[in-house]
Parts: structure tokens; sequence; C-alpha cells
């Protein structure tokens, strides 16, 4: 669960702050994201934040299709 709130948590950071959008992104981010940062971003995922953003953005290149392109899509790739 700690995991899950930690992904979650990254994922809302990544996205605009507004508000009347953040829910929408949020959804759409833990479903691009969070497997990728289950499978490649084990090691940091309680470090918090920033060391899951930073740990996917090194793994770029073993992302899924939709994690990079929500990573790109708001301007963290």
């Amino acid at each position: 669960m700690l995991k899950r709130a930690l992904i979650v948590g990254l994922l809302i950071s990544l996205v605009p702050s507004l508000s009347f959008a953040q829910g929408d992104n949020r959804a759409a981010g833990e479903k691009a994201c969070g497997k990728d940062a289950s499978r490649l971003c084990r090691k940091v995922i309680n470090d918090g934040d920033n060391a899951v953003l930073q740990c996917l953005q090194d793994n770029h290149k073993k992302l899924s299709t939709a994690c990079r392109k929500f990573l790109e899509d708001n301007g963290q790739l």
C-alpha cells in the first residue's frame, strides 16, 4: 500500500496543478506509469517522488509506450 501511495504521489507531481484536470491526469498517470515504476524503480520506490521520477527518466528507453508518452506530454522527458 505504501508503494502504491508513493507512485500516486509521484504521478501527481508530474502533472500540472490545474484543479479541474488533476483527477483525470492523476488517473492517467497511474495507469500509464504505475507498472513501469514498480518494475524499473523498485530499489528507489521508498526514496520519494523525485527519486522515482529520476529512475523513470534514467530508464526512458525501457518505459512502456504509454508511460513515455505521458511523461513527454507533461514535460518530464
